[in-house]
């Protein structure tokens, strides 16, 4: 644009300025006289970069030469000899040795085995069977022989093998298809070890097994073995749904109380037959010993609700006792963030929405906004159920804050008028609201219940 050289002259500069670049950059390299820029060969990487063309002496040029001459002779001699002897020079083929016939994995497997555990042969025996008897189509006949067969292996030695993860499942059928008299020497054999079971991952399953397919005698049997340990089974994982099973489905009102008063103190323990399973009952025995007590029963609920286990009905009831009986303060101490989340599993139990029920009486303002937001999505559930219906009775009764009501409760219910409408105990719920504690529609065991919270500052 501003330069007055016409093409031709500025072309010929520029090439010449991209030559001498190039010849300074790398003076190894030089121009010859058609332009065109020759890498030198015969020049090193550690030659003088002055641009001069770095000069070979003729000793190593003609051992250089001598080199090749001798690689070209012998290549010639190699390609003769080839047309000479075409046979010679083909690659022979390797001999063909005789296969050696591995062990198979699986008979590997079972060599090892049987130098681990002695008892290896009457396990593959056991689990044979336990394959051809658990098979639901099976003829009545061709099951009793299993068990039978069954029976003659593993008697004795129930305890040695019981512990094996494999083998719990095998003592389970036995227990469900064997006659009562059949599988009692399986709960003999593992009576000292119902407490190491019951805390089993696949054990506690076994015990629950034994609970439900022997006899009454058999039953008390595992029950003194597991006598004294409920306080430790409780706060185990696993070891909590068979304590839990035990009291809600096979122990008596003797056993039931037993299995309550080790929560209420080593001292009531000792007078465990002269006592009731309601601590109002035993409070009337020893009203001296109610603090303690109560101290214990604070100790476990908190324990409980910090584990999570407020979902069983035998914790329900220990938590209940301290609910009726402790004071407000310490209730409202109780009402925290875990708790609140665990109030929607256990609000369809009796003992569990008598607790829900306090929990909204004696709750300050902020807690009762978030157990009532806990209940959005299970409304209608608990509309319709026997237990859950009475707390939100109890909810409507004490509950000021009519917005957070009504988006949280009646637009639910309101969405699903119909099924509630049709069950028993949601035409029960949307009585109260049209007409509360009426003595036409409700019986005085409801409405007393409804009226303990009437001495709470809200409702």
């Amino acid at each position: 644009s501003g330069c007055s050289c016409s093409n031709a002259e500025f072309g010929k500069q520029w090439y010449q300025r991209r030559v001498r670049g190039s010849v300074k950059k790398n003076p190894l390299r030089k121009k010859e006289a058609g332009g065109k820029i020759k890498k030198n060969k015969l020049t090193k990487k550690g030659a003088p970069q002055s641009g001069k063309k770095a000069l070979v002496p003729k000793e190593v040029l003609e051992a250089m030469k001598e080199n090749r001459k001798e690689k070209q002779n012998k290549r010639q001699e190699q390609l003769e000899e080839k047309k000479k002897n075409p046979q010679k020079n083909k690659k022979r083929k390797p001999e063909a040795k005789e296969p050696k016939e591995p062990l198979k994995k699986k008979a590997l497997k079972k060599v090892r085995k049987a130098c681990e555990d002695n008892d290896y042969e009457t396990i593959t025996k056991i689990k044979a069977l336990w394959e051809k008897g658990r098979v639901s189509e099976i003829e009545p006949a061709k099951q009793a022989k299993i068990v039978e067969e069954l029976k003659g292996l593993m008697e004795g030695k129930v305890e040695s093998l019981m512990f094996k993860h494999d083998l719990a499942r095998v003592v389970q059928l036995l227990l469900r298809l064997g006659k009562a008299n059949d599988s009692n020497f399986i709960v003999k054999e593992l009576l000292p070890h119902v407490c190491e079971l019951s805390k089993s991952k696949y054990g506690k399953f076994t015990v629950n097994c034994m609970l439900k397919n022997t006899s009454p005698e058999m039953r008390k049997l595992i029950f003194k073995s597991l006598s004294g340990h409920f306080r430790k089974l409780i706060l185990h994982a696993e070891a909590v749904t068979v304590v839990d099973t035990f009291y809600n489905d096979y122990a008596n009102s003797r056993e039931r109380t037993e299995m309550v008063t080790e929560f209420y103190g080593k001292e009531l323990y000792l007078y465990r037959d002269l006592l009731s399973e309601h601590f109002s009952k035993v409070i009337e025995l020893y009203p001296d010993k109610k603090d303690k007590v109560l101290e214990e029963l604070l100790g476990h609920t908190q324990v409980f609700i910090e584990k999570g286990l407020s979902g069983h009905i035998i914790v329900q009831h220990l938590m209940l006792q301290y609910f009726l009986h402790g004071s407000e303060e310490s209730i409202q101490e109780l009402v925290s963030d875990k708790l609140i989340e665990q109030i929607v599993n256990f609000v369809h139990t009796k003992e569990g929405s008598k607790i829900a029920m306090r929990c909204l009486w004696y709750s300050k303002a902020k807690e009762r906004k978030l157990i009532i937001r806990t209940f959005k999505g299970h409304v209608k559930d608990m509309c319709m159920n026997e237990n859950g219906y009475l707390v939100l009775c109890a909810l409507f009764d004490c509950v000021d804050d009519t917005v957070l009501v009504k988006k949280a409760i009646l637009s639910e219910i309101m969405e699903n008028l119909d099924t509630i409408a049709m069950s028993q105990y949601g035409r029960l719920l949307l009585n109260y609201i049209l007409a509360p504690r009426s003595t036409k529609l409700f019986p005085p065991s409801i409405i007393d219940c409804l009226k303990v919270g009437d001495t709470n500052n809200v409702s």
